[in-house]
């Protein structure tokens, strides 16, 4: 990994949506101001991203917009953050179309409601998709989950590479197998942009799988086994 690398790598949290799975609370409060533990999901996202040294954020904001521009204004976060409009809810991969002009490199796409328990993780995948450089490395986990747009990996569709990194392109000759579970954490290439728009259903909730699975038919594409 290179510092330069490091430095242009730009956080992305997408918080636009408007949390449905979470009313009554979000009639009056966007998802990403619900607090736990006296800190909001923005703030931890944010904090997170800060660790691993991203130097600016991107912020795509929709529902109760101007909620979430008055917290960021009262808050001195000391980093860059950007706060991009999404008019129209239509999912990450148009919120991600409708930042384009911002991302002006790699990034590493965080849902605040993702929350990473031990950012060790957060480290080691960083470093695999700076050392690798894939067109995406998605972060899966273990525990099984019912939720829509949720992508599902079966370990033998990949090869084991390094302590908890498989790599596609190659078949594991391992009679096990296992299913590994997508996470609102990805690290994606500037140069993979240009499958997003090639996608006829890119403006629609189930867009951004399509687009992780063309990826991962189409150019190198990781995942990484989440510990915590």
């Amino acid at each position: 990994m290179t510092s330069s690398k490091q430095n242009e790598l730009i956080g992305f949290i997408p918080l636009a949506g408007k949390g449905m799975r979470m009313r009554p609370i979000t009639t009056t409060l966007p998802k990403a101001l619900i607090e736990i533990h006296c800190k909001s999901l923005l703030e931890r996202a944010i904090d997170a991203l800060k660790t691993i040294g991203i130097k600016k954020i991107i912020v795509v904001a929709g529902y109760m917009e101007e909620k979430v521009s008055g917290f960021i204004d009262t808050k001195d976060f000391n980093i860059q953050i950007e706060l991009v409009s999404q008019k129209e809810q239509l999912g990450l991969s148009h919120a991600i179309f409708t930042s384009i002009e911002h991302l002006t490199s790699d990034f590493v796409l965080l849902c605040p409601d993702s929350l990473c328990t031990n950012l060790d993780d957060f480290y080691r995948a960083r470093n695999a998709f700076n050392e690798y450089s894939p067109a995406a490395l998605q972060t899966v986990t273990l525990a099984p989950t019912t939720q829509e747009g949720r992508l599902i990996y079966h370990s033998n569709n990949f090869i084991n590479i390094a302590p908890n990194l498989f790599s596609n392109g190659l078949k594991n000759t391992d009679s096990t197998n296992f299913a590994m579970y997508s996470t609102g954490l990805v690290f994606i290439s500037k140069n993979s942009l240009s499958y997003l728009t090639s996608l006829s259903d890119f403006k629609s909730d189930i867009g951004f799988s399509s687009f992780l699975s063309t990826l991962k038919d189409k150019m190198p594409f990781m995942l990484y086994l989440m510990r915590g």
